[in-house]
């Protein structure tokens, strides 16, 4: 940090170069080492001269230069300093041919804030945030050189960026406060000359602001008060014309120098009438013209043409036809558009455009003839479908199967399909969709109709006609084989058609090839299809099933096999149901350890697991059934059941348990822990306290023990505890005596609670008594469950009474001018007390009691009264109040300030409270009265009719009655 000033007052930073070497005026090291922080009251930073005013250099954000109410020792809130006034300043370091460095000024949590003919280049900024006070920016320019000539080479973001201020006025009705903001491009992005965020009242007059390309003079985010509106609606021959909102005040400007036509320069007012029209001529032309409206002390944005495109719709034109358009875009500020093509002929003149061929248009928005903004190029193109055949694959056809695949489009965005359809040459349609399959030899042609009934054609595509294959078995030549031997054969097969070389292939059951040739010789017994194929595209043509018989074999029939799981975890399994013709010995085997499970057809009485048959004979041939499972039955898995279990009381077989359980339990049994039964059903009673348990059986007959116990708990006796209750005394009497923190144990939960005096009145159910006098107050407490098990509980209190000495009252004195009617008040009379009036220290008998404290008496030549304070039964001594008969000391200031600071914002007249019968008139300097009052409760505010009065000096007169002399005087009111 440059330079670094916390506290103190008159502080002044004048002449000074930070991030600049004054020797060469070119950036030195220190540019990146921080400016400046200042926290203090009455700061000036530059003076009343160039020569005076400090050159700021530092582009690095996070340490910018910063004069703040924030004071960073004690990171307490800010409390703003009085002033700052930052004048004759260069912030930002740019000539031309070099390249720019900006610098970053900031402002907060100052009550009085003047940035004045300062100058800032290259995208510096000036951040003011958190001002309640009012902040004046006037005079101030951007891009000029150190010798204050324009830097056309230089360029600023928002120069002036203000966020959470209350009042702000940027410019003025002089010409000479008027700011000069040129070329708002930086970096290439546009940025606002003007920037408010959640601000209340900000004024902007008389300004130049020029020239950028998208960027807005004065944005406004999230107004924290509402800002006028502005609009132009008519340009022509110097006449401009607009609405505003109604009252406010339209400063126009022209530019001749910007296309979208900013504030350059102010060339008049007017007044939007009650309508909110408005109109304005000038003299000027060939120039452009913009407008901003003010109404009590906001400002609009400036008007400008303009235009949004994100919710334009585009539609291309389709089949060659002039049916595209262009609609939905929205402008503002306009006098009127214009369509041109790519060969800039004028097409249309409304915002929404139809009936276009397909090429490019731009959209032009103007605001007079000057002033326009120009889109950016629509394409708009024929949306005619166009083939893509560049993976397009014919098949050929040799039973039917032809196909036409791989065709698709170059442009499938541009249109939606509503038909696809294939015919043949006979105009025969074949197929729906892009691809047609499964169909003879022809000539195909493709018609696509899109969903602007545009109608395009491709084709035609031939699929050529191929010979298939042709397989005769209706004569086979099949000679058996005997058991366990391979010498069966198939011959005779005879095969026609086919193209080129023709091959065979015989497959067996399990779909292996055993030979290549038209004959199959030397197999075994079984099933074979022949597969034949030829050199053309059409698939292999098979023959059916052809079976080689075996002789003296066995044949194993298991479409009839049924299957009985175990049950229990028993050995109770079983097979059943294969038959063997020509088998004579069998041999069930256990596939999990190759072991003899059984010597019959049929496997009884077996346990669960995976088995297999062997059935054989004494020719040597056998045959091995597939393997067969014998599953066991699950034991029955048994939900969560619902339980409802009742207490036994302690000692008693009283409790029971009600369980809630499903079709899957057949039957149940109880046990207590001893193992002794305790109940079948699902409700077993009459049980004491304890763990039980519970086994179920199933529809299987199976018997499990259910994983969960049931616990009867006992209830023990309903006691209240006596040694945690805390009983309070009543005191004066007041009933502020109770009983709490009651506490009982045992019974069935919850708790009812009774509370009695000694006269039997039922006084409350709540747990703790409250509010109570002295006497004796007794509690009964009953359980949800007394009826069965425990009686209810009692206990009895005695509340007794304490009477307090309380503090005598503090009586203000009185002081009249003559003997009558006066009031005697007690100095700050407490709430919810009492107040007695006494002639006599010991007259048993008061004259009045008020709680407010103000008794009305009648006074007489040094009258004396005495005053107690009551609070229930509790008084306290008696206070002597001294009345004496003289002019008070009517204490009448001479000046006020009703501003609303809530200091002296009323005119106050002490000891005036003590004549309830005054008269208080004030008048004006002409003799118009605007304030009387009889007595004074309500004071003078320093209005008249809910109107404020000017300030300046008015006329009292004060009539105390009771025989004395009127009271006057002036009175002045400052605001």
């Amino acid at each position: 940090m440059g330079v670094y000033i916390l506290g103190g007052n008159h502080v002044t930073m004048s002449a000074n170069w930070f991030g600049i070497d004054p020797n060469t005026e070119k950036p030195s090291a220190t540019a990146w080492t921080g400016n400046f922080y200042i926290n203090a009251n009455d700061v000036l930073v530059g003076g009343e001269t160039r020569a005076e005013g400090n050159f700021f250099v530092c582009e690095d954000y996070t340490r910018e230069s910063r004069v703040s109410g924030y004071d960073p020792r004690t990171g307490s809130n800010a409390v703003p300093v009085d002033k700052c006034l930052f004048k004759n300043n260069t912030i930002g370091y740019k000539t031309a041919g070099t390249t720019g460095i900006a610098d970053y000024v900031a402002f907060d949590y100052i009550d009085q804030l003047d940035i004045i003919d300062n100058i800032y280049n290259y995208g510096s900024i000036t951040h003011i945030e958190y001002m309640n006070g009012v902040v004046n920016i006037k005079s101030n320019k951007t891009n000029l050189d150190r010798n204050l000539q324009p830097d056309v080479n230089s360029s600023s973001t928002t120069p002036f960026e203000l966020i959470y201020v209350k009042k702000a006025i940027i410019g003025g009705p002089d010409p000479a406060d008027a700011n000069n903001i040129n070329n708002i491009i930086y970096r290439n992005s546009d940025y606002a000359a003007i920037d408010a965020y959640q601000c209340n009242d900000i004024l902007i007059q008389r300004n130049s602001i020029s020239c950028k390309s998208t960027g807005n003079a004065y944005n406004v985010r999230n107004p924290a008060s509402p800002i006028p509106n502005i609009s132009i609606t008519t340009v022509a021959n110097g006449t401009i014309k607009g609405t505003a909102t109604p009252g406010a005040t339209v400063e126009v400007f022209s530019d001749s120098e910007c296309q979208l036509c900013e504030p350059t320069h102010f060339i008049g007012s007017v007044v939007a009438d009650n309508t909110g029209a408005w109109q304005f001529t000038s003299n000027l032309q060939s120039t452009g013209f913009t407008a901003s409206a003010s109404l009590n002390g906001r400002t609009s944005v400036f008007a400008k043409v303009g235009f949004d495109i994100s919710q334009a719709v585009i539609k291309n034109p389709s089949c060659g036809n002039n049916n595209g358009s262009i609609k939905g875009i929205a402008v503002v500020n306009n006098t009127h558009v214009e369509w041109r093509n790519e060969n800039g002929e004028l097409k249309g003149t409304t915002v929404d455009i139809d009936n276009l061929p397909s090429g490019d248009y731009t959209f032009t928005a103007f605001l007079g003839e000057y002033c326009n903004v120009k889109s950016t190029v629509f394409s708009l193109r024929d949306t005619k479908p166009v083939f893509d055949d560049s993976y397009l694959q014919i098949t050929n056809s040799c039973d039917n199967n032809g196909s036409i695949t791989g065709l698709g489009f170059k442009n499938q965005n541009d249109f939606s399909i509503k038909t696809t359809k294939w015919y043949n040459q006979n105009q025969q349609e074949f197929g729906q969709s892009l691809y047609l399959t499964d169909v003879p030899s022809g000539n195909y042609t493709l018609k696509v109709i899109t969903s602007d009934n545009c109608v395009e054609s491709y084709g035609p595509v031939t699929v050529k006609s191929l010979t298939g294959i042709i397989i005769n078995q209706t004569n086979p030549n099949i000679q058996p084989t005997n058991c366990g031997q391979s010498t069966g054969a198939i011959k005779n097969i005879i095969i026609t058609g086919g193209t080129g070389n023709i091959k065979y292939s015989w497959l067996n059951a399990q779909h292996q090839e055993v030979a290549n040739t038209n004959d199959l010789t030397g197999q075994p017994a079984g099933m074979y299809t022949l597969k034949v194929t030829d050199d053309s595209q059409c698939g292999p043509v098979y023959s059916s099933e052809i079976e080689i018989p075996e002789v003296n074999g066995i044949t194993l029939d298991e479409n009839n096999v049924v299957r009985s799981p175990t049950t229990c975890s028993q050995n109770n399994g079983s097979i059943k149901g294969i038959t063997a013709p020509g088998a004579t010995h069998y041999k069930w085997i256990n596939t999990a350890n190759n072991n003899t499970a059984g010597s019959g057809i049929d496997l009884p009485n077996a346990a669960a697991g995976n088995y297999q048959l062997i059935a054989s004979n004494d020719f040597g041939c056998s045959k091995t059934s597939q393997v067969y499972t014998i599953e066991a039955t699950p034991a029955t898995i048994y939900p969560t059941y619902s339980a409802y279990i009742v207490k036994s009381c302690a000692g008693q077989s009283s409790g029971s348990i009600s369980l809630i359980t499903d079709n899957l339990v057949k039957s149940m049994r109880w046990i207590d822990a001893t193992g002794q039964p305790a109940g079948s059903d699902a409700n077993p009673h009459d049980l004491k306290p304890g763990t039980y348990k519970v086994y179920f059986t199933d529809a299987n007959g199976c018997e499990t023990l259910y994983p969960h116990d049931f616990t009867v708990d006992d209830i023990p006796a309903l006691q209240i505890n006596g040694n945690s209750i805390v009983q309070t005394n009543d005191q004066c009497g007041l009933k502020a005596g109770s009983i709490k923190n009651i506490q009982v144990t045992g019974g069935t939960p919850p708790y009812t609670y009774l509370w009695v005096d000694e006269a039997g009145n039922h006084l409350s159910t709540s747990k703790d008594l409250t509010g109570v006098g002295e006497g004796t107050y007794s509690l009964q407490v009953h359980d949800s469950g007394s009826s069965i098990c425990s009686p209810s509980a009692g206990i009895a209190f005695n509340i007794s009474n304490q009477n307090s000495t309380i503090d005598a009252p503090v009586i203000n004195p009185l002081q009249l001018c003559a003997p009558g009617e006066a009031l005697l008040t007690v100095n700050s009379p407490a709430a919810g007390n009492k107040y007695r009036l006494y002639n006599s220290l010991t007259d048993p008998t008061y004259l009045d009691e008020q709680t407010n404290g103000i008794f009305k008496i009648s006074a007489n030549v040094n009258s004396i009264f005495y005053i107690s304070q009551v609070n229930g039964q509790c008084e306290s001594e008696r206070a002597t109040a001294q009345i004496t008969i003289s002019l008070s000391a009517i204490d009448i200031p001479n000046t006020f300030t009703p501003n609303g600071d809530g200091n002296n914002d009323y005119w106050k007249i002490n000891n005036a409270q003590n004549y309830p019968q005054a008269i208080v008139q004030v008048f004006t300097r002409y003799g118009q009265k605007v304030f009387e009052s009889k007595g004074y409760g309500i004071p003078f505010d320093g209005t008249y009719k809910g109107s404020k009065l000017p300030a300046g000096v008015y006329y009292y007169i004060l009539n105390l009655g009771k025989s004395c002399n009127l009271l006057s005087g002036s009175l002045t009111i400052i605001r």
